[in-house]
């Protein structure tokens, strides 16, 4: 019964889940604060969007003065001449210009949802490597004290030579999972710091168990939110209305741009001209009609291109929504069918062993199956929150 108290005390150790050391636990929020201050493509990004704001102020300045000096004979004159395109032409213009910074913007935000889908990505995959570490180690404890125990009971007589041969086996195959655990934690650190921008050798803590509560939403507030937030299908969208404004630059075309002027002969106060000029649109059969023509079918490239766009979007939502929910499916028959049942079929398998009720084959065959049910926990749990990223990348939410 010592052995038996033993494999139970061994038991209850190795189904609680958790990391059973002290080491410090990594915060995600902190990471991916981190990963965005560091991501040098996105800072790229932002200081386009930023130049393009300073665009949109220059626009709003009419063209430099031209000043000219002329000299004639003996004398000279001196002039100053503006250039003014008609009124509703600037704000046409700047606008543009503010759909083309706001386009930036919304490509520096569709970088960022894609850097923050890679570390969450990243923080998943460190987090299954550290649970099947502790898996490993567990199954390792276990199977040392099985093999102690069947030494034990083979100098009594009450075990088999092959008995003990396959838990030696059993302990020297966990023995070389737990160094391949470890080796798959030090990839999975790597490449989470690659995307934090640290030295790819540089420690991380241990990860938490990743929560997420998008799998809660409905696909009709799903779509309303890819609507409303994704970047790529909004910056579709700025660029149909970008189109019509380009439109109605292209229409603006037919009306005049006008001249100022001012001369004034050197010592004679009386000689002053003064001049008002206009274009004429004399080619408008031809130019500008082509143009408006021109314009018209970008406009109707940018809707069909947004729609297609918004197709593909609702598409991907529908997609990722689906494998959330079968994701969040296996998590819960894992968590409360199977990881149970396990455990108690283990649990009974131990107490019958140790009064000899069960064969040790069984015995053997019960705890390797626990570790691989918890490895598929881990595993699926891993797979929910990737899925949820997925979904948060694909309705364009920016957390």
């Amino acid at each position: 019964m010592r052995e038996t108290t033993v494999l139970f005390i061994l038991f209850i150790s190795m189904s609680a889940f958790g990391h059973a050391n002290n080491d410090t636990l990594i915060d995600l929020d902190g990471l991916l604060a981190e990963a965005i201050a560091n991501n040098p493509e996105l800072s790229a990004l932002m200081a386009d969007y930023r130049a393009a704001g300073m665009r949109i102020s220059a626009l709003r300045y009419l063209a430099d003065p031209m000043v000219s000096i002329e000299w004639q004979g003996g004398n000279r004159m001196y002039g100053i001449s503006q250039r003014l395109p008609f009124p509703t032409k600037i704000a046409a213009q700047a606008k543009v210009e503010a759909m083309t910074a706001e386009q930036d913007y919304l490509k520096y935000a569709n970088r960022l949802n894609s850097m923050i889908l890679d570390v969450k990505t990243a923080y998943a995959q460190l987090y299954l490597s550290h649970r099947t570490a502790d898996a490993a180690e567990k199954a390792v404890s276990f199977l040392k004290q099985v093999y102690d125990v069947t030494l034990s009971k083979y100098a009594l007589g009450e075990a088999s030579q092959s008995e003990v041969l396959r838990a030696q086996i059993e302990l020297s195959k966990v023995e070389n999972d737990r160094a391949a655990a470890k080796d798959d934690i030090s990839l999975s650190e790597a490449a989470l710091n690659v995307l934090l921008h640290r030295h790819v050798d540089e420690p991380l803590g241990i990860p938490q168990e990743p929560m997420t509560l998008i799998g809660e939403r409905d696909l009709v507030e799903l779509y309303a939110h890819a609507d409303e937030l994704e970047p790529m299908l909004k910056a579709y969208g700025v660029a149909y209305k970008k189109a019509a404004v380009m439109k109605s630059l292209a229409h603006q075309t037919y009306l005049p741009d006008f001249m100022l002027g001012f001369s004034q002969t050197d010592g004679v106060m009386n000689d002053r001209k003064y001049m008002l000029g206009f274009t004429i649109p004399l080619w408008f059969m031809g130019k500008q009609r082509n143009l408006v023509r021109e314009a018209e079918f970008g406009r109707q490239m940018a809707l069909a291109n947004y729609e297609a766009v918004r197709n593909d979007v609702m598409l991907s939502v529908k997609r990722a929504k689906l494998q959330v929910d079968k994701k969040k499916r296996l998590v819960v028959l894992y968590r409360n069918s199977l990881l149970p049942q396990t455990e108690a079929a283990l649990k009974s398998a131990l107490a019958e062993y140790g009064v000899g009720g069960v064969e040790f084959e069984h015995l053997l065959d019960t705890a390797t199956l626990l570790v691989r049910i918890e490895l598929e926990y881990h595993q699926a749990n891993a797979d929910y929150f990737t899925a949820a990223a997925e979904l948060e990348r694909a309705i364009g939410i920016v957390d």
